[in-house]
């Protein structure tokens, strides 16, 4: 199995991708550029099927996918400090794992565009460009209260009705109301064995990630620092995203050397993602990486963690930072002395919460019925229809045909 193991982090870091590795080093396909390809907030890689098995990616481009903490097959333990900036640090030891010297950023949604924006300005001769789908609306509490009940409720969950439930309710902020049935039961049968009651910390440990991007946010001037090329693909005004903060971010990046925002009609959508309308993201995507000059800036090594953290240290403004082991991820956290002792006591009733749940349904087990046998009638008010299909692109699998590595570097099973 391709992981990246990180002894120092207690982690284990899932990837995939269309190229081979061999010895821990990728096999980088000759005059190829690399993408690296972030998945939506609480997903696995796999729901980025359809840029892996779309031709005009798969077969001009060197792909690869990593798994966030807390999500798909990554291992990983559960902490107050996770922030995006430990993420982007995960994600940098990942490329120097792998040797890889320069490399584009395709971010579905808000956790992978926080933690893709982070990763621009900690490497910055590395990543060579940024693409950014469906900016984030500011979160209010509202959305933070929100999310703590579906914690509490999930974690407390007797049946799977229950969980059926809480999903019924988590859906909107994560996705949209015209979802298809076959792309619902897909989304609703992850969540069920990723995050049953006794991986409640788990589930929490990814919503925090995403919540404190607001709690210590970007400054102008961090934005001002970006200089690798941006496409920013959005939707019309959505109930999670909006045209104003996606022009709002461009207007941002005043020394992006060519910013660009595309509008795309996704008609209905809460959230922007990824499978939606992915023929015209992927053909504005791989257009705007073909009208990309060659830069003579962009050095051809491997990320430095060292000078990683020297560089959060002065964007921070705290100097003590530099003083961390730049070795272990959780030294580039941003979280708030003050934040992380109150999520420490939540944390810990979360733990007890999962140690005495019980699973209604056993996550390797396949589930007795499909969510929308339940859930069909009037899903948030409209008529849903089976898509036969239609969001998976039916290619086939590039990356068992181009010889993916399917070994560890840690020499785990």
């Amino acid at each position: 199995m391709p992981y990246s193991h990180f002894p120092e982090d207690e982690a284990s870091l899932w990837y995939e991708a269309n190229f081979p590795v061999s010895g821990g080093i990728a096999q980088l396909h000759p005059g190829r550029q690399t993408i690296l390809l972030l998945p939506y907030i609480g997903l696995d890689i796999a729901s980025l099927v359809n840029q892996f098995q779309d031709p005009i990616l798969s077969t001009t481009y060197n792909l690869l996918a990593v798994d966030f903490w807390s999500q798909g097959k990554t291992v990983n333990p559960t902490s107050e400090r996770h922030d995006c900036w430990v993420d982007a640090a995960s994600l940098l030891k990942v490329l120097a794992r792998l040797q890889i010297q320069q490399i584009h950023v395709f971010a579905g949604g808000a956790l992978s565009i926080g933690t893709a924006l982070r990763l621009a300005l900690l490497w910055p001769t590395g990543i060579q460009s940024l693409a950014v789908l469906s900016v984030h609306k500011p979160v209010e509490q509202w959305l933070v209260d929100t999310f703590k009940e579906i914690i509490i409720t999930l974690g407390t969950a007797k049946s799977l009705e229950e969980i059926e439930d809480i999903i019924n309710e988590l859906f909107p902020y994560l996705f949209y109301d015209g979802l298809p049935d076959d792309e619902l039961d897909f989304f609703a049968a992850y969540i069920t064995r990723q995050y049953p009651p006794s991986r409640i910390s788990r589930f929490n440990d990814m919503l925090y990630d995403f919540l404190t991007q607001w709690l210590s946010p970007l400054t102008s001037e961090h934005y001002s620092l970006i200089r690798q090329p941006v496409l920013i693909i959005s939707p019309e005004d959505t109930m999670t995203s909006s045209r104003e903060e996606a022009e709002d971010l461009k207007k941002l990046l005043i020394n992006s050397v060519d910013p660009r925002l595309k509008i795309i009609d996704t008609p209905g959508t809460a959230s922007y993602y990824t499978r939606c309308s992915y023929p015209k993201v992927n053909q504005l995507y791989t257009s705007f990486l073909r009208e990309l000059s060659p830069r003579t800036c962009y050095s051809k090594n491997i990320p430095n963690m060292q000078a990683a953290l020297r560089t959060l240290a002065k964007l921070t403004g705290n100097t003590n930072i530099q003083d961390r082991d730049p070795q272990k991820a959780f030294s580039f956290s941003c979280v708030s002395a003050e934040d992380v002792a109150e999520e420490h006591t939540t944390r810990e009733q979360l733990d007890m919460l999962g140690q005495m749940a019980v699973n209604p349904v056993d996550p390797a087990a396949e589930l007795p019925r499909k969510f929308s046998e339940r859930h069909n009638q009037n899903f948030f008010g409209k008529h849903r229809t089976e898509s036969n299909g239609e969001w998976l692109y039916a290619a086939i699998d590039v990356r068992v045909g181009q010889g993916e590595h399917v070994g560890s570097d840690s020499g785990l099973p």
